[in-house]
């Protein structure tokens, strides 16, 4: 039995290495497309948002598991762009967002929640005739908020932080102000048990709910690192805090870019700044574990009065690769392992004298152990679509060709998501007339060999089979079946037959199928020899 698993494993891999992305859905078949976008995980799946109407602004929220994809309700989603706004937000099992029901005012809001099924979505609390004034945050399982009004009788405005556990009676005020000057935009940050905002925290009671004067930095703007925050501060230098007003201060008197993006990876933060090659405060790769001596400039990129601007850092696999400008190649893809000889570029990518076109589009994702990102390269269109990279110049390589621009990308599990406009659907040169919903299984297909073992419920045999195969389960016994092709396509289905079932494969072509049971938690492979 042995040797045949190790056959089918070799199959497997050499497909799992050929394999590109596949079109998984076509929500609306365009153009336009459906624009998926607003990508986050629950559970085993991918959430997002998408449209079925031409050209409209309203949309519904989506699940995938990289082979079926469904619609959960015929809800939009709302986001007040807000710095650092997430649509959905994460508790426990459970993505809480925000409504404002479309043409009804800017003053009608609900708070709704979804476990990813239609029966879970399910609408928490009405707002009437009051609007958000900030993001949606998280702490300790619960969800909190601001919210503001007009006193009917003095015209005075009223401000109101909220906490929900996500039922009607738990969605509680916190704590209110009058003509506070909060304003309508409000970013809230959870940070050591408490939330931040506006120079408040607030433990999430009223009595707890205090004035302190801090006020957390951007997450995109900062990192952290040994339990403090780690950001560009006043001076434009270093500074930490630890949420306390007298744990806010410098912690190293050196130049950061004023644009820059604080990146923490085993122990190291990376960043733009230091000083450039005449002794001035430039823009370059730089590196701090929040100590003076061991803050440093890596690598003067763009030597002299220009910067490199070094940006979009990710660490895979403990290589740390980001974007920068040498001045020659313009704007390609770089590495470093924290040392100046280990600073190098890794592959230009535009070949242009001189491009000033950015490589990584979109900051880049680990997939399947290796750099995935996103080139835009309106000069040469045949390299603009995603790319990966192992760190070398040989294989740094085009996977598969999109159109102008890229709305989202999201691995969940083993599933590399993409809201992207297949180019030979573009018409015209327009970017995103055919955004649908993409994805990459490559990842899923090594890891799937779990999904053949003899531990596995429901069980096949005999696999690989050439003419049929007996599915056998003393767990899911009349559940719905399907199986799939590598496109995505359904090729079969049905309802198991109590604990054994025989599934013709007489009429599919050689090859490898996927078998998904309703209610198992893995799916499993089949090969047609």
């Amino acid at each position: 039995m042995k040797h045949i698993f190790l056959q089918l494993a070799l199959v497997i891999n050499l497909i799992a290495n050929a394999q590109q992305f596949s079109q998984i859905s076509d929500l609306n078949p365009g153009p336009p497309g459906s624009n998926p976008d607003n990508f986050t995980q629950l559970n085993n799946d991918l959430i997002f948002t998408a449209s079925t109407n031409p050209w409209s602004v309203l949309n519904s929220i989506y699940k995938s598991d990289g082979i079926v994809t469904s619609l959960v309700a015929n809800i939009t989603p709302h986001c007040d762009y807000i710095p650092d706004e997430e649509v959905f937000v994460k508790s426990s099992s459970v993505l809480f967002f925000k409504e404002r029901p479309y043409n009804q005012g800017t003053s009608t809001y609900k708070l709704w929640k979804t476990d990813g099924t239609s029966g879970g979505t399910v609408l928490v609390k009405d707002f009437i005739n009051k609007a958000y004034n900030s993001n949606l945050c998280e702490m300790n399982g619960k969800i909190y908020f601001i919210t503001s009004f007009t006193d009917a009788v003095w015209g005075n405005t009223i401000h109101e932080l909220w906490k929900s556990d996500g039922t009607l009676n738990g969605t509680v005020v916190v704590q209110n102000w009058t003509n506070s000057g909060l304003g309508t935009s409000i970013t809230i940050r959870s940070f050591n048990n408490k939330i931040y905002f506006s120079g408040y925290e607030s433990d999430g009671t009223t009595v707890g709910t205090v004035q302190t004067g801090v006020q957390l930095p951007l997450k995109s703007q900062s990192c952290i690192l040994n339990n403090e925050i780690y950001y560009r501060g006043n001076g434009g230098t270093i500074w930490k805090t630890d949420g306390s007003l007298v744990g806010t201060l410098q912690a190293v008197n050196f130049p950061v870019a004023n644009w820059a993006n604080f990146y923490s990876t085993n122990g190291w933060i990376y960043f733009s700044g230091g000083y450039n090659g005449v002794g001035l405060p430039g823009n370059e790769l730089c590196k701090t574990d929040g100590t003076l001596n061991n803050t440093s400039m890596i690598k003067d990129i763009y030597f002299g009065y220009n910067s490199s601007n070094p940006s979009k850092f990710i660490d895979v696999n403990g290589t740390i690769f980001f974007i920068a400008n040498d001045g020659i190649n313009g704007k390609e893809l770089w590495k470093t392992d924290g040392t100046t000889g280990g600073t190098v570029l890794v592959k230009d990518i535009y070949t242009a004298p001189g491009s000033n076109y950015s490589v990584l589009e979109y900051q880049g994702i680990k997939h399947d152990n290796k750099l995935y990102f996103y080139v835009r390269n309106q000069q040469e269109p045949n390299n603009t679509g995603i790319w990966k990279s192992d760190g070398t110049s040989i294989n740094t390589v085009l996977v598969q060709s999109f159109a102008d621009s890229l709305l989202e990308m999201l691995e969940v599990n083993c599933n590399l998501f993409l809201s992207a406009d297949n180019l030979s659907l573009n018409l015209g040169g327009n970017s995103n007339q055919n955004a649908e919903l993409w994805c990459d299984t490559s990842n899923c297909m090594n890891l799937s060999l779990n999904s053949i073992n003899e531990n596995i419920n429901p069980k096949l045999f005999p696999n690989p089979t050439s003419s049929e195969i007996t599915i056998t389960s003393d767990k899911f016994t009349n559940e719905p079946y399907s199986l799939y092709d590598q496109m995505g396509r359904t090729v079969g289905s049905g309802r198991l037959a109590g604990t054994s079932t025989t599934l013709s494969l007489s009429n599919l072509s050689k090859g490898i199928y996927i078998l998904k049971v309703q209610g198992a938690y893995e799916s499993a492979i089949v090969v047609k020899e």
